[in-house]
């Protein structure tokens, strides 16, 4: 239902009883769900995103960001600038990612896995990761 508590669980694939899920986090007001796993699958970023801000404040809807690794407890990945979140993307070689977020011009920023921001590329009129 459109607007209503979401709840993400993540299993070990085969083991797919309830009492087995390795990691999980709920959501109030969520629309939809998107997933994004690293390279090695042993981390997933969350994008929770309502379609309309019913506070009024954007057009753009509401995306949150949630860092869940395998086995471990759940972070809320803040950002530090409002509007939408463009992308969201893995480093292939390293357990970083990268977020566009933003009002136009919006912002880059690299993350660890702590969701601690490593590097501020800087304000531009980005929209995709390459």
């Amino acid at each position: 239902l459109k607007g209503a508590h979401a709840y993400v669980q993540l299993f070990q694939y085969g083991a797919f009883e309830k009492q087995a899920a390795i990691a999980h986090r709920s959501f109030s007001k969520c629309d939809t769900v998107m997933m994004d796993f690293n390279k090695t699958g042993r981390y997933a970023i969350i994008q929770a995103a309502n379609d309309v801000d019913k506070s009024g404040t954007s057009y753009y809807g509401q995306t949150l960001l949630y860092f869940i690794p395998t086995g471990g407890e759940s972070n809320q990945i803040i950002i530090n600038k409002n509007g939408p979140v463009y992308a969201v993307d893995w480093n292939p070689a390293k357990d970083e990612f990268i977020v566009l977020y933003g009002f136009m011009p919006c912002r880059a920023t690299l993350f660890n896995t702590k969701c601690d921001p490593i590097h501020e590329f800087g304000d531009g009129h980005y929209n995709e990761i390459l």
